[in-house]
């Protein structure tokens, strides 16, 4: 599985995570993959049509055009939103705490592609659409 982490996140914390889950899965970040003007509607299709990615998103307004809530619907990616909370804990502390989620969100995007769902700083996660 690969997973694309957005602008939110460092490019260092898509790095040592993609170390971390080789060689059964990747991780890439946005910088990494595309131009840094690219719109988001642009590379969701990109992704979509490319197959198997999964979009970790610090973005906590999923939905904030009608046009970005379409575009994430009809990408067919599996996509995890973190919560507003995340914004309050520090960079290393992020990183620990995506860490102690991670096996989950792998078991949600292998059982159910497609999906969409928030991430709560405590690891609560809430399905918000499939």
């Amino acid at each position: 599985m690969k997973f694309l982490f957005d602008n939110w996140f460092a490019v260092r914390q898509a790095r040592a995570l993609n170390e971390l889950l080789r060689p059964n899965h990747t991780v890439e970040h946005l910088r990494d993959k595309f131009p840094a003007d690219s719109n988001m509607e642009d590379w969701v299709r990109a992704l979509s049509s490319d197959g198997d990615w999964v979009l970790i998103t610090g973005d906590h307004h999923p939905a904030r055009s009608v046009h970005e809530c379409r575009a994430w619907r009809e990408s067919g990616l599996t996509i995890f939103f973190l919560t507003r909370d995340w914004q309050n804990i520090p960079p290393l502390q992020q990183h620990s705490r995506l860490l102690t989620v991670l096996n989950r969100i792998v078991a949600h995007a292998e059982r159910r592609p497609a999906s969409g769902f928030t991430i709560s700083a405590r690891g609560k996660m809430r399905k918000l659409y499939s």
